[in-house]
């Protein structure tokens, strides 16, 4: 008994498993499949063979960075070739492109609103429509690595396509203007200009007046000029005290010395008899000799007078004798030229120390006058640097309001001209071959949808079908 529970509880989970197996499913209820199939796959086919067909245009719009870019610039050296654009800049672009404003025109001007609503819709309700199918239908592109935006719209009639790309183009092209124009723009900076000139010059009058005031030519140039001073006078001082001190000991050296050495030195040295007495004395016993001669012819050699010359003539010879007899010591001495040498040159260092000391007088006055220069100069640095910082803010002001200014005289330049920063560069065409109405793809879609369908009304009236026997047992 057991046994045939057992089997018969395999037999019922074989059944619930055939039963519920999708083929299983598929062949209780293929006509049901088939049928809602072919139906679906029809009625997709009859709808993708009755879309009307359609007819498209484009056009492409070029952009340069900037208009002032269409303005050689001699320093640029160009003829206003493309600039870098932003990816923010082409966003702005297609949001002009696809502004309420500018569709709800091209709906007016092109009558795409009649088509739109029953009779007791109101017309602003119709335009609003039509403005929101332009906006799904107009295709607006950023072409990747370019600075281009296709735009494309698909119309029942190539006429009707092209005319509704040149209404969006005519008006984005005066919203485009009136985006990037700043009416009295060139005015205003040209006042601005004129008051930071008037600003620029009182700063300048105001620095220079201070400057001369105060003998200031170039702040930084003046106080590294006397800090060189400044260190070239100290060093100068220190070699003139060290030279001072050198020339003092020096000095002090050679007096020393001086008064070492005699004043006069023995140049000759001669000894010899008293020449002049020996002379002196021939020349006296000579004549003494001639006068006793002369007496002796008048008198006798006893006669008183003659033997008074034989005394004087005896009393000659024996001082002549006694006088070559004794010698004499002669010495010649002059002026010590070692003393000459040290005195001149002591006196020339003491010339030397006069000037060392006169120099270092000097250099300590100019030290003191260039200590008080930068003590000034640092006193009135804060001063002048205030005059200064006004004078460059202004100067700075003045640059960038003259640059301003000439940007927008630029603008208006090319805004009176209507010369925008992008350009059309290829106009709406009427294009006579219509667009591909994908009708392979949309059978392929059909079947799709067919198959999916059908499977689903299977399972579903299978589902069905299993709860009304639950419910009946």
């Amino acid at each position: 008994m057991f046994g045939s529970r057992l089997a018969t509880i395999k037999v019922d989970m074989v059944r619930i498993d055939d039963y519920s197996s999708p083929l299983t499913i598929a062949r209780r209820h293929r006509s049901l499949i088939i049928t809602v199939f072919l139906a679906v796959f029809l009625l997709a086919s009859c709808v993708a063979a009755l879309l009307p067909t359609k007819y498209s245009s484009s056009m492409k719009i070029l952009i340069r960075s900037s208009e002032t870019d269409l303005i050689p610039k001699p320093e640029r050296g160009d003829d206003g070739t493309l600039g870098q654009v932003s990816e923010a800049e082409v966003n702005s672009e297609v949001e002009l492109l696809t502004n309420y404003d500018l569709l709800r025109t091209a709906v007016i001007k092109n009558d795409l609103s009649k088509s739109g609503g029953t009779g007791t819709v109101s017309q602003e309700a119709k335009i609003d429509t039509a403005v929101r199918k332009l906006g799904k239908t107009l295709e607006v592109t950023p072409v990747r690595k370019a600075n281009i935006i296709e735009v494309e719209y698909a119309a029942k009639s190539p006429k009707l396509a092209a005319d509704v790309l040149r209404t969006i183009e005519a008006g984005y092209l005066d919203s485009h203007l009136r985006s990037q124009s700043t009416p009295g723009g060139y005015g205003f900076f040209k006042s601005e200009v004129e008051h930071y000139q008037q600003q620029l010059t009182t700063a300048q009058q105001a620095l220079a007046d201070f400057s001369r005031k105060e003998n200031i030519a170039n702040l930084d140039q003046q106080r590294t000029l006397l800090t060189q001073s400044i260190t070239d006078s100290e060093n100068n001082l220190r070699e003139t005290e060290v030279q001072i001190a050198q020339l003092t000991q020096e000095i002090s050296d050679a007096a020393k010395l001086s008064r070492q050495v005699e004043p006069r030195i023995t140049t000759a040295e001669r000894s010899g008899p008293n020449q002049y007495s020996v002379d002196h004395l021939t020349s006296s016993l000579a004549d003494l000799q001639n006068r006793r001669a002369l007496l002796l012819s008048k008198f006798k050699d006893d006669d008183e007078f003659v033997k008074e010359v034989d005394v004087e003539i005896a009393q000659t010879s024996a001082a002549l004798a006694e006088a070559k007899k004794n010698a004499m010591l002669e010495r010649g001495s002059d002026v010590n030229p070692t003393l000459q040498t040290l005195q001149t040159a002591l006196a020339l260092k003491k010339v030397d120390l006069a000037g060392a000391k006169a120099k270092k007088a000097q250099l300590e006055i100019e030290l003191s006058a260039t200590h008080q220069q930068i003590n000034h100069l640092a006193d009135v640095a804060g001063q002048y640097d205030i005059f200064t910082t006004n004078v460059q803010r202004a100067r700075e002001d003045y640059s960038d309001y003259s640059r301003r200014e000439q940007q927008a005289r630029v603008a208006d330049q090319l805004d009176q001209n209507k010369i925008t920063n992008v350009v059309i560069a290829q106009e709406p065409t009427e294009s006579q071959i219509p667009v591909s109405s994908h009708l392979f793809v949309n059978l392929a879609v059909g079947f799709a949808l067919a198959l999916c369908a059908s499977i689903t009304a299977a399972f579903l009236a299978e589902y069905l079908k299993r709860s009304g026997q639950r419910a009946i047992a």
